[in-house]
């Protein structure tokens, strides 16, 4: 993921104190008017989306520091509580009320993963809790009842989805099948796609949805190319997603049909995790697919680009 991602981290720990400080009730008071300020991290530092929970809380780390370095906020010093959902719905919901009940902070910026922050926004929205995520995109966001305690700066899937169906038809598809994580934001993805697929006079030969705990991948991928498409859409993340290509490449359907990725498949490492072929070359060298520009521009975004990669080396 770019450093734009990483950019809003500044924009959400400023975001989530000013809110905190129009919070009501005794308790959330004080937890945000004395002593240091405490905000909940939530992120896949480890699971299916580990490549980008594990940046995205260095970026999220550099932006406390800078704010700490530079006088604090209001003068006091900014603190965060990590917690690792794991890109599991159950890590999610403990870390989340450790954050929520214990730790009694009151925002949180997180989840990674769209699944994960569906499964505690009611434990987060429902307690008054501010929660604020750079990487959610699932569509069941959009219209929640959160109480307005619920913020998201990626674009939505209804966008990606209608996308994705546009550069179908600009290519000349007319046939396709698709295979999808199991979560809000596969399925939110693939509802849309479908749609707008259709809609240009496409046909969806099979629906796939796998289970985001799944290793292996024999059935579903014979099923995505058992009608022949002209394409297969993928919407996944980066450990499921390779094993998917690896097991599409080692039957053949990965050379023999074209395939579409989804964004959540764009991270530095995927091609390592597919592997290489008897020739030494990456099996997913080639492969294509969407993904929202990233890059915010500014001299703030520069600034905080080039302090990122002074400090970790990377962009």
């Amino acid at each position: 993921m770019r450093t734009g991602r990483y950019f809003v981290a500044i924009a959400l720990i400023l975001a989530v104190f000013l809110s905190g400080c129009v919070e009501e009730g005794e308790d959330k008071e004080a937890a945000i008017t004395e002593g240091d300020i405490k905000i909940g991290v939530m992120q896949s530092l480890t699971g299916d989306l580990g490549s980008y929970g594990g940046p995205m809380s260095d970026a999220i780390k550099l932006a406390a520091k800078e704010i700490n370095d530079n006088g604090g906020l209001l003068g006091r010093k900014l603190v965060l509580l990590i917690e690792d959902d794991q890109t599991n719905n159950v890590a999610a919901v403990d870390a989340a009320n450790k954050l929520v009940k214990v730790d009694r902070v009151p925002a949180i910026v997180g989840a990674t993963g769209s699944g994960q922050s569906m499964s505690v926004i009611d434990i987060t929205t429902g307690s008054g809790v501010l929660q604020i995520s750079s990487s959610n995109t699932g569509t069941d966001f959009t219209n929640y009842d959160d109480g307005d305690l619920y913020f998201r700066t990626a674009p939505s899937d209804a966008l990606q989805g209608s996308a994705m169906a546009k550069l179908a038809q600009e290519r000349g598809y007319k046939t396709t099948s698709t295979i999808v994580i199991n979560n809000p934001y596969g399925v939110g993805f693939e509802d849309v796609f479908v749609k707008a697929f259709e809609a240009d006079g496409g046909k969806v030969l099979e629906k796939v949805r796998y289970d985001p705990s799944q290793t292996v991948f024999d059935s579903e991928v014979q099923r995505v190319a058992e009608g022949k498409p002209e394409f297969i859409m993928m919407v996944s993340y980066p450990e499921t997603g390779s094993l998917i290509l690896r097991t599409a490449y080692e039957k053949g359907v990965l050379k023999s049909i074209p395939w579409l990725l989804s964004e959540g498949l764009k991270a530095d490492n995927l091609a390592g995790l597919v592997g290489n072929d008897a020739e030494g070359n990456y099996i997913a060298a080639g492969l294509q697919g969407l993904a929202p520009d990233q890059d915010a521009g500014g001299k703030a975004y520069e600034a905080f680009k080039s302090l990122y990669q002074a400090e970790y080396g990377k962009e």
